[in-house]
């Protein structure tokens, strides 16, 4: 039986959440550029990240250390 988390126990992090906002300024590209975009994940150092992006710039980007998998509740290796 395979009991694999998403988000957890993959080889390629999956998003636990990602959106896109409302344009800023008004402006709307097909490409996005002036949307930002909100991301969280959990990393290959066990932490979990919030990151708001507009393009390639960082906005905002935090993180926080977790020890256990907020989904499937399996203990995290720190190493």
């Amino acid at each position: 039986m395979d009991n694999k988390c998403e988000f957890c126990d993959v080889e390629e992090n999956k998003d636990i959440f990602f959106k896109w906002l409302p344009a800023m300024f008004g402006l709307e590209k097909k490409d996005h550029d002036y949307n930002p975009d909100v991301t969280v994940f959990i990393t290959d150092d066990n932490e979990l990240e919030l990151c708001v992006m507009i393009g390639d710039d960082y906005l905002v980007k935090e993180k926080k250390e977790i020890k256990y998998c907020p989904f499937c509740g399996r203990r995290l290796q720190n190493d």
